[in-house]
């Protein structure tokens, strides 16, 4: 089954002109935020660009690497990118990564497309406070990848009068929502679209104030919201805009990862929700039903500060190190253990398996489609 190197084999020599911008394209783009384009200067063609990040040097900062398997399809798309005629016409305007071990991970792309530029922004990498951010966001908003997007989207519209599309993947595609739905009036008749790859929607009270705000109007029939088959990640909170549910070549959460998304000539082959992913958004809707923000807060905190004492900053440094920081870990959960910490644990882990109970109820007495929600609403 093909995928967007494919696309980029048979539509790599096609101009803009002959084959507007399209959801694969973007995909493409969403892709490379992931790759640092610290030391590619504005201004460079993303061919170029790609060429220079072929041969730059790998960094010494554990906090930019990706898994290996990662890393080599980022390098097999750098190289299809470098070798195509159709993104000499795209031009890097700029690219930010900004990293704080205790609350940000963030990363976005700025391209200049003819007639028009894109925002790509990354999702969540390999970084622990990428983690933590994404479980912020079940209690909080804005946290603050958010708001640098917003702030990404503001200098880069006030750089000319284009239109500007918004995308990005997992986190990115959320932050691609938050930048264009909840920035000035001025910024979001700026938006052309906003496409999010299996990005996580929008809390219920966030949705509603977007709905009822007539600003937000045109924004939501622009937007749209690309989901794999079994998503897992895009059923977290409902989502704005447009549904699109496609096909994929892996199963499970493998089914997140761009690489496996299923691509013909120059489009994506439609496809039906599982039914592993219309379980997993009744059993996360449940489950966050049962906790209170502060509850859910609480958790996020503790389970955060228990990993910190293992002082890794990295998913990998855990797996890598997980003999040595067992002692750390134990450590940290008995001073943590106190009273209310333990009943906050009790609750949370009889609230996982109440809603586990009720998914299973749900799906076995057919009343799914009258209970879920998550994107299932959009569909």
């Amino acid at each position: 089954m093909s995928d967007m190197l494919n696309y980029l084999k048979n539509a790599g020599g096609k101009s803009f002109d002959a084959l507007p911008l399209n959801d694969i394209d973007l995909m493409i783009f969403a892709q490379l935020s992931y790759c640092d384009f610290l030391p590619v200067p504005p201004g460079t063609t993303l061919c170029e660009a790609a060429q220079i990040m072929l041969h730059a040097e790998k960094s010494a900062d554990d906090t930019e690497w990706r898994f290996s398997f990662q890393q080599a399809d980022d390098e097999a798309l750098l190289l299809w990118v470098a070798a195509s005629a159709r993104y000499h016409q795209a031009t890097l305007s700029a690219f930010e990564r900004k990293y704080d071990a205790d609350n940000l991970q963030f990363a976005a792309l700025g391209l200049h497309l003819p007639g028009q530029d894109v925002i790509a922004y990354r999702g969540t990498d390999n970084t622990l406070a990428g983690w933590k951010e994404d479980f912020d966001l079940c209690f909080r908003m804005p946290v603050a990848a958010q708001a640098e997007a917003l702030g990404f989207y503001r200098r880069l519209a006030a750089q000319s009068d284009r239109p500007i599309v918004l995308c990005g993947h997992s986190k990115g595609g959320g932050l691609a929502l938050y930048a264009g739905l909840f920035g000035e009036d001025a910024l979001k008749s700026r938006v052309s679209q906003i496409v999010s790859f299996d990005g996580v929607g929008l809390p219920e009270s966030a949705l509603r104030a977007v709905e009822s705000d007539p600003a937000c109007a045109q924004v939501l029939s622009r937007t749209r919201v690309i989901l794999p088959e079994g998503s897992v990640v895009g059923v977290i909170f409902p989502q704005p805009g447009t549904v699109r549910t496609v096909n994929c070549r892996s199963v499970s959460l493998m089914q997140h990862y761009l690489f496996n998304w299923v691509v013909e000539g120059e489009d994506f082959v439609d496809s039906e929700r599982t039914l592993m992913s219309r379980a997993a958004a009744i059993a996360i809707d449940e489950f966050l039903d049962q906790l209170s923000l502060a509850e859910r807060e609480q958790a996020v905190t503790l389970i955060y500060e228990v990993i910190r004492a293992t002082n890794a900053q990295t998913i990998e440094d855990i797996l890598r190190g997980w003999i040595k920081n067992t002692v750390p870990v134990a450590k940290a959960v008995l001073e943590k253990l106190d009273t209310e910490n333990a009943k906050l644990y009790l609750k949370v882990v009889t609230s996982f398996y109440r809603a586990l109970a009720r998914t299973a109820g749900v799906l076995i007495s057919g009343e799914e489609e009258e209970n879920a929600k998550g994107s299932e609403r959009n569909e």
